[in-house]
């Protein structure tokens, strides 16, 4: 969790053309990558007695693309209430 805090203190200080105010942004990433952190180690502990019968590389790359999926499909559903709610959270639609 410390290396998601550290990702999202780099990613919100990096200069960009947005005048938000640099706390909101830092709330909002840090809840956003502590909740797809928290989801990837309950997806992996509840999956660890099929992740352990397998051998060891195909655990890993399961485990591995597991953590990507929950992360693509959390990242999707977070980007499409924001947009359905106009909370303004993330990127605009394209």
């Amino acid at each position: 969790m410390v290396v998601t805090e550290l990702l999202v203190l780099v990613i919100v200080i990096a200069p960009t053309d947005e005048s938000l105010p640099l706390l909101p942004k830092v709330a909002t990433a840090s809840a956003f990558v502590q909740w797809l952190g928290l989801l990837c180690v309950v997806c992996l502990c509840q999956l660890r007695p099929q992740l352990q019968r397998m051998r060891p590389i195909v655990g890993i790359l399961a485990a591995y693309s597991l953590m990507l999926l929950v992360v693509l499909f959390g990242s999707a559903l977070v980007f499409a209430l924001d947009h359905q709610l106009n909370l303004g959270l993330t990127l605009p639609a394209q």
